[in-house]
């Protein structure tokens, strides 16, 4: 049982870190439109023949109806989702270590 709890404890720690390094990037390197100079938009899709599934930025073309499933969003909103992750696993992060040293969290 203590080889998982380290190992959980571990991965929390590495996926926190990556995290915090992406929100920093973020912040201070906001993605901005080649065309408008404004925030961008990104595009999640599954397509099926023409542009492969993926994850898009700054869209310049458009599917035949029926031809994707696809979900645009600003790039605030990919932030806003980011930071609630790194949020999140702040906290267990800080829960998971506790319990490893065997100490109360309340």
């Amino acid at each position: 049982m203590k080889g998982k709890r380290t190992l959980a404890v571990r991965m929390t720690k590495t996926a926190f870190f990556v995290l915090s390094a992406l929100c920093i990037v973020a912040f201070f390197f906001p993605i901005q439109s080649k065309r408008s100079g404004d925030f961008t938009e990104f595009t999640f899709a599954i397509a099926y023949q023409d542009h492969p599934s993926g994850v898009y930025y700054d869209r310049q073309f458009d599917w035949p109806t029926g031809e994707a499933i696809w979900l645009d969003l600003p790039v605030w909103a990919v932030d806003l989702m980011l930071f609630s992750a790194w949020a999140a696993l702040l906290v267990g992060c800080a829960i998971l270590v506790t319990k490893a040293e065997g100490t109360s969290t309340t």
